[in-house]
């Protein structure tokens, strides 16, 4: 499942630009997050 503001429990969500996982604690903190915390780095890099 790509991101979304719903995610059953113990389904994984992936990041929408590298495909991989995004942690249970990102998003527990985010549930609206989409891409990992490199990608999100990267974009905000490039910003």
């Amino acid at each position: 499942m790509m991101g979304t503001d719903k995610v059953a429990p113990g389904e994984e969500v992936y990041c929408r630009h590298c495909g991989e996982p995004i942690p249970p604690a990102r998003l527990k903190a985010m549930p609206q997050i989409v891409l990992c915390v490199d990608c999100q780095a990267e974009q905000e890099k490039r910003a």
